[in-house]
């Protein structure tokens, strides 16, 4: 049995798909959709904010404004969940890298490590590049006591795929 709260978010899901279908130039209802979604990346809830990376990923370009907005915002899972929304959108979200590469400033270990996996997603030149650079910090993060870094660490390490990164998480034997 859905609940309201459920069926409210499956028609909002629902109106996403109608407008993309119909390619529609952004209107104001775009934009209520993309403030509703973007307020749901900020729940304490991590269901209600994975629902929320996942609709604004299928909003694509419309949404890469406003994700980037949230990577300066101060609350580390908010502006992790906007860097993996631009992360599944790939290519399509190439204007984020300036303030991706920004956002690599952050305290957290985990955001950082975020970031980087959305840069590896992107996969422009200029984005592989900053993440070659880290490669280092990576590996230093298969230490970390927190397990949740080291997992993000290690799936990063995977992404990147030189020979160092994948004996650093014993894909490939040592030389």
């Amino acid at each position: 049995m859905l609940n309201p709260r459920m069926i409210k978010l499956v028609s909002m899901i629902l109106a996403i798909h109608v407008l993309a279908c119909f390619a529609i130039v952004k209107t104001e209802a775009q934009e209520q959709v993309i403030r509703k979604f973007t307020e749901d990346l900020k729940s304490d809830d991590y269901q209600v904010r994975q629902s929320a990376i996942e609709s604004l990923v299928e909003l694509g370009e419309l949404a890469v404004p406003t994700l980037i907005g949230l990577l300066k915002d101060e609350d580390g899972p908010v502006l992790s969940a906007a860097a993996r929304a631009l992360g599944r959108m790939g290519e399509g979200a190439v204007d984020a890298v300036p303030a991706l590469i920004q956002a690599l400033q952050d305290k957290s270990g985990f955001v950082r490590i975020s970031v980087l996996g959305t840069l590896k997603s992107i996969g422009t030149s200029e984005a592989l590049e900053i993440v070659k650079e880290y490669q280092q910090s990576l590996i230093q993060a298969l230490q970390n006591p927190d397990s949740w870094v080291r997992a993000a660490a290690a799936e990063a390490l995977r992404g990147i795929g030189t020979p160092e990164a994948l004996r650093a998480v014993n894909l490939i034997p040592p030389e």
